[in-house]
């Protein structure tokens, strides 16, 4: 205060002038840290395009080239067949090829804070019938059975197409670390703060303690036998933020894994 105040020391004046010093130090620290980070992070997502879109184009060329050669010579029931399972073969490579694309569509607008939801009312079990519907030929193709529970008089706020986006990630892990002759329970149910819950729960290989913290993170996987990308769980999570909910883990090794996920409620009437 004017007319107060001790007058500053040469001391005090060095003082200063290093913790200007030291706060610039330490601003220009963490600028360098956040480019470090955008960086790796467009390094990452390179390798994953460049990794796992060389095979699926590669099996996409290679089987047009077989249906070109094909059809320059004489049809026949082989020749036919042939062409069915190459036709089939693309098929499925296009199919991983625009689901990729997708997934890294979406990791950009979550990483960018731009991902966005059209929410509307919804019946819980309509949601759930509709995964069912799509998702339980794949479960039984692994020997397995998609059990969908009944969820009668819940309406949610959501995006349909996005939360099916969400189930089929859920489901198709289950299948995939799930053995043969077990089930896989999609439920839906009410939960305190206006929120319903839904939960995916398998019997399969479950998840070790020290990994369950990682399991939302971008680019975790279970295994890494070339099965997927790890961005399912990552992209779920962002969904579900998306809609004001929240999601979580529960496992056992050996055991199987749990995984619930909250959406908000629409009151009747709304």
């Amino acid at each position: 205060v004017r007319g107060r105040s001790a007058r500053w020391r040469r001391a005090d004046l060095a003082a200063v002038a290093e913790l200007r010093r030291s706060a610039i130090e330490i601003d220009l620290h963490r600028q360098v840290q956040r480019e470090q980070a955008a960086v790796k992070a467009r390094d990452d997502l390179v390798a994953v395009v460049a990794h796992d879109l060389r095979t699926p184009m590669s099996v996409v060329v290679m089987q047009a080239a077989v249906i070109h050669r094909l059809l320059a010579k004489e049809g026949s029931e082989e020749t036919t067949q042939r062409l069915r399972a190459s036709a089939q073969v693309i098929h499925r490579s296009g199919q991983r090829m625009a689901t990729l694309l997708n997934d890294l569509l979406d990791l950009a607008r979550i990483e960018a804070g731009r991902f966005e939801i059209t929410a509307s009312r919804q019946p819980a079990q309509q949601v759930i019938e509709d995964a069912y519907e799509l998702l339980h030929p794949i479960c039984e193709a692994q020997g397995q059975v998609l059990v969908a529970h009944p969820a009668p008089a819940l309406h949610i706020r959501a995006d349909p197409e996005r939360l099916f986006q969400v189930l089929s990630n859920l489901i198709g892990n289950s299948s995939k670390f799930s053995p043969q002759g077990t089930q896989i329970h999609v439920k839906a149910v009410p939960t305190a703060g206006g929120m319903c819950e839904f939960s995916v729960t398998d019997s399969g290989i479950g998840i070790e303690p020290q990994q369950l913290p990682r399991i939302f993170d971008r680019y975790w996987q279970k295994r890494t036998d070339g099965t997927g990308v790890g961005l399912g769980l990552y992209i779920s999570r962002g969904i579900v933020a998306a809609h004001g909910g929240s999601i979580r883990a529960e496992s056992r090794p050996g055991e199987g894994t749990t995984i619930f996920f909250t959406v908000p409620l629409d009151p009747a009437g709304r």
